[in-house]
């Protein structure tokens, strides 16, 4: 009887073990990521008889947990997948938000602002449009400000939310490093596996998939290796190798992810793929950089082609207009190295100013005349101006020294934040450096750069599409609108350029008074009221660059021989006009006087003798001045007016006596672009008839290939290019007719270059020349709302193969409270009727006993 009580007590014992597992998955039912397990019973021996083999009960083989590894490794890959998307999306709808909100959009501000434009192009002469048109530019630069300050913040909180993830990754690995560890301690106590750190780790494996895509080898004592990016070591058995974010080598200004896997540490941003860290790093590279920088080129553009049109204008007081933006800092820095004498500088068109810092050197030997040297300090160019030459341009800043300078005086300038950043390297060498200019606003994509020299070759690469963008020849490089002039670079060096980053966050009104606002055309084309034919006049284009006499002196300049005039006995008489005054201006030095001192008689004494003599001439308390100077062998006389007023001409020379100190060759500048076409009569019939076109002082003029403009012949409907204009002639006229092309004195009731202004609106500019301001905005919404779009899409796909994936887990992993409850019953049952072969079993004893 005792087998059959043995035997019993088996049976209790391993139901007991069925019921408790069974307990525990009932138990676990809603603790996450809990494996169901399983007891799984076998048959005890048998024992060998006469009459064959009796049973001698049960035991419990093994606990089984239920886990697939696949399932697991497919929830993983689908979590990272869909992690990434669901930051990504949040971050995108958060930039969609700002750029395509109604109370932030661009685009109204755009309307809003040329809708001012045209109302003072329909009232020019009223100072309320124009104060209005200032308002709304002000909305406009702070529409900018605005949208750029969010872009930042969302920069900056990327930042702060890669170190918040890296640690937790950090930790993350720290304790599956541990439970690895844990496992491997258990295994060799047991052959049973432990579920419930197999359990955690798997859990835990899941958390940093979460946190950044992961790859899994299992090692063959249940530890496992973790990989993330493209194989990058994170946790081999019970050791990890940390992460951790430092300044970016490339990009000083931002944080990257670095893996500590040895003495040198790797940057492994761009390797991680998916999850938080993943999207992070996804989002800030392909969509907020993108709109940052495609809003920066808008405010590049608008400011650029605005400041261009506007400079082209006159304002209410019949002066030149300046930049009507601003969008580098207004005062550069300047420091004055010996407390004598000044230094103004001014910063012009925004594309032209370089990546530099300048200094004003002031030389006075006591021989040589006056002069300052401009140096470049990034690359040591030197440009050397006679003092007299005084305001000088150099990369476009505009030097203008005064008070009084001694011989070596310096003045140190910082130009400022360039426009196009070009950030270097942390391991550049200490001679590497570059300047970026942007020369063509229509061919700037939104890409960032990276310009780097290797044996000898620039290698330019267009970040955006990692196309090799360079090209062959030595600097500079002009690339996608871009004048790249690197210097000192040696093999290894590198620098990140991000051409239109910062651009939105730096644009600024430049002008405050309304009357400054450039309405008015700078030049008026008329036919004369008297003429007797019917010839017109209209203006076929202008060359805005050529506009920039406005702000400049007029000057007559020539070639002077390098030895002294030198004439015998005979004065040198000429009339001279500035600014509207005559004077008869004698030059009567001999050609053996050293007028400056410096020992031999050459051109310097020239200089000296027609200065001398333009000052005797014109030493009336009310009469203009003129400043003779010297660059090279090209003589000058400027007038120190500046703008529409300033003209300089020579008439009534004495032709032998200017000719020997070399003027016999001056040409007029500046004013000469105001001038007369007149018709006459043909010397032969058969010609037609001709035309002469000239200066106010009557000189000839040059077309802009140099062609004396005299006895043309006229054909109906010919173009004519004379300084910045080029004009069609049409018509019929006679003889004695006339048309001038002349400055506009009279800005009041002009509304011409408003009208231009207002046009901007509509051309296109950006995006090699098929995209409105307007247009180029609406392509930054569109691009952000379609890549919304599709990373929700994208979402809600990913999500759906997680939950599948999850599903499956739980079908084989989950604890399902029905099959525990019926299995809870059959165990029931099963301990119920064995526990009755127990008491059967201990009756037939008793009984035995009984007899006994």
């Amino acid at each position: 009887m005792a087998d059959i009580y043995n035997t019993a007590i088996t049976g209790l014992l391993a139901y007991r073990t069925s019921i408790a597992t069974t307990s525990n998955n009932i138990t676990n039912v809603n603790t996450e990521g809990y494996s169901r397990q399983r007891t799984n019973l076998v048959t005890n021996p048998g024992v060998n008889t006469t009459v064959g083999t009796v049973g001698t009960g049960v035991r419990v083989g093994s606990v089984t947990r239920l886990a697939d590894q696949f399932d697991a490794r497919l929830i993983n890959q689908y979590q990272s997948g869909f992690s990434r998307l669901e930051i990504m999306g949040e971050l995108s709808s958060r930039i969609d938000d700002i750029v395509a909100a109604a109370e932030s959009n661009l685009t109204p501000a755009i309307d809003s602002f040329f809708g001012a434009v045209s109302d003072v192009a329909n009232n020019p002469s009223s100072v309320d449009p124009r104060q209005v048109m200032l308002g709304q530019g002000e909305v406009l630069v702070e529409r900018f400000h605005y949208l750029a300050e969010q872009m930042d913040q969302l920069d900056k909180e990327v930042d702060t939310r890669i170190g918040y993830v890296v640690q937790d990754i950090n930790a993350l690995a720290g304790e599956i490093a541990n439970l690895n560890k844990a496992i491997t301690r258990s295994s060799n106590l047991s052959d049973t596996p432990p579920s419930d750190l197999l359990d955690n780790r798997e859990l835990l494996l899941k958390r940093l998939s979460e946190k950044v895509e992961v790859n899994i080898v299992e090692q063959n004592n249940g530890e496992m290796n973790v990989f993330i990016g493209n194989g990058q070591l994170l946790i081999s058995s019970g050791d990890t190798f940390k992460l951790r974010v430092d300044t970016d080598l490339k990009q000083p200004d931002r944080y990257t992810v670095y893996l500590d896997a040895g003495s040198i540490p790797v940057d492994i941003s761009k390797n991680l793929h998916g999850g938080e860290i993943g999207a992070l790093v996804d989002f800030r590279t392909n969509i907020l950089d993108t709109a940052m920088n495609r809003l920066g080129r808008i405010a590049i553009a608008m400011s650029d082609s605005f400041n261009q049109q506007h400079r082209a204008g006159l304002d209410l007081d019949a002066e030149a207009g300046g930049n009507f933006f601003n969008i580098i800092q207004n005062s550069p820095d300047i420091v004055n190295n010996t407390a004598a004498g000044n230094l103004i500088v001014q910063v012009g068109a925004s594309i032209a100013l370089g990546d530099s810092n300048y200094r004003l050197k002031y030389n006075d030997d006591g021989v040589n005349p006056p002069n300052y040297d401009v140096i470049k300090l990034s690359d040591g160019t030197q440009t050397n101006f006679l003092a007299t030459a005084a305001p000088f341009v150099v990369d476009g800043l505009t030097f203008t020294p005064g008070g009084v300078l001694a011989d070596g005086e310096s003045f140190d300038i910082n130009a400022g934040m360039p426009l196009a950043q070009a950030l270097p390297h942390a391991d550049n060498s200490a001679t590497a450096d570059i300047e970026v200019q942007l020369t063509d606003i229509s061919k700037i994509t939104e890409s960032d750069y990276e310009v780097s020299y290797n044996y000898g070759r620039y290698i330019v690469t267009r970040l955006s599409d990692g196309a090799d963008v360079s090209v062959p020849g030595a600097p500079p490089l002009e690339i996608d609108g871009m004048r790249i002039i690197p210097s000192g670079m040696v093999t290894g060096d590198s620098f990140y350029v991000r051409p239109t980053r910062n651009a939105a966050l730096r644009i600024s009104l430049e002008i405050t008074d309304p009357r400054e606002i450039a309405a008015a055309n700078p030049y008026r084309l008329e036919a004369d009221i008297n003429n007797l034919g019917n010839a017109s006049i209209t203006l076929q284009s202008l060359d805005k660059a050529k506009l920039d006499y406005l702000e400049y002196s007029a000057r007559v300049s020539g070639t002077v021989p390098i030895a002294p005039f030198n004439y015998a006995g005979t004065n040198a008489v000429f009339d001279l006009t500035i600014d509207g005054v005559t004077r008869t201006v004698t030059v009567n030095q001999n050609a053996t006087t050293d007028l400056n001192g410096d020992g031999p008689v050459d051109a310097l004494d020239t200089v000296f003798a027609v200065q001398a003599a333009i000052d005797a001439a014109f030493a009336g308390a009310t009469d203009p001045s003129a400043t003779v100077s010297l660059n090279g062998n090209n003589l000058s006389i400027i007038s120190n007016q500046k703008g529409i007023g300033s003209a300089v001409a020579i008439s009534n020379s004495d032709l032998t006596a200017v000719a020997q100190f070399g003027m016999d060759n001056l040409a007029a500048t500046g004013d000469q672009f105001a001038a007369n076409i007149k018709f006459k009569d043909a010397i032969l019939p058969a010609t037609g008839i001709l035309f002469d076109v000239t200066d106010a002082a009557g000189n000839i003029l040059t077309d802009n290939l140099g062609v004396p403009l005299s006895d043309v012949v006229y054909t109906e409907g010919m173009d004519l290019s004379v300084g910045p204009w080029t004009v069609r002639l049409q018509g019929k006229p006679i003889a004695e007719d006339s048309m001038s092309l002349s400055f506009n004195t009279d800005a009041t009731n002009d509304n011409r270059n408003a009208i231009e202004m207002s046009a901007l609106d509509s051309f296109s500019l950006l995006d090699k020349g098929t995209s409105t301001y307007s247009q180029a905005y609406g392509v930054l919404i569109a691009e952000v709302g379609t890549q919304t779009a599709t990373i929700r899409i994208n979402r809600e796909a990913e999500n759906i193969l997680l939950n599948n994936a999850i599903g499956r887990r739980e079908e084989r992993s989950g604890v399902n409270l029905d099959e525990e409850a019926g299995n809870l019953i059959r165990f029931q049952q099963a301990y119920t009727a064995i526990t009755r072969v127990v008491q059967t079993a201990q009756a037939i004893f008793q009984s035995i006993l009984d007899v006994v």
